[in-house]
């Protein structure tokens, strides 16, 4: 160090800035002016400092309060969206069931007609009987098949939703997260 470099006269002017704290109308820099230097305004540089880290701190806290407070939104809306969907299915479930017990009710009345009328055809010895019997005991089977009251109806199992299930439900909510 030459001795110029420790001569108060000649050194260069100080100044100290803090860039991370820059909010609204705080002061973030300091320098050496004609009036005053760095040294005489420390302390209030200090307090300066105390209260942009406090204020800081404070609006980590206060966004993540606001982050928790979404996410528990979104996990009600998940929660009613899941419960819509649900519900959704077992009506979609039952409006199915219905139209199939109507189709099975329709076909019965059907082969109620091809009923009395193969027995015509026995009564007059038509030979076309035998085929008729036999599309009697398909169409039988068919309404066997589709009629949801051929056993015993029971409540469906709840269905496993996907994110995709779930996007008609959902409003203004993703299905991913609350981001």
């Amino acid at each position: 160090m030459s001795a110029g470099a420790t001569d108060p006269a000649r050194r260069e002017p100080l100044a100290l800035e803090v860039p991370g704290y820059q909010t609204g109308k705080r002061q973030t820099r300091w320098a050496d002016g004609k009036r005053r230097k760095i040294e005489d305004v420390l302390a209030v540089l200090f307090e300066e400092l105390e209260l942009q880290a406090g204020q800081a701190a404070q609006r980590k806290i206060d966004e993540q309060q606001a982050e928790d407070e979404r996410r528990q939104q979104w996990q009600a809306a998940m929660a009613k969206a899941r419960e819509a969907a649900t519900l959704a299915f077992y009506i979609k479930t039952l409006e199915k069931q219905h139209k199939q017990w109507r189709e099975a009710e329709r076909l019965r009345e059907y082969l109620a007609a091809v009923d009395a009328r193969v027995a015509q055809a026995v009564a007059d010895e038509d030979p076309g009987v035998k085929k008729a019997q036999e599309w009697m005991i398909f169409v039988k089977a068919y309404i066997m098949t589709l009629d949801p009251l051929s056993g015993l109806p029971t409540m469906p199992d709840p269905p496993a939703l996907t994110n995709d299930d779930l996007k008609p439900f959902l409003g203004r909510w993703s299905p991913y997260g609350p981001g």
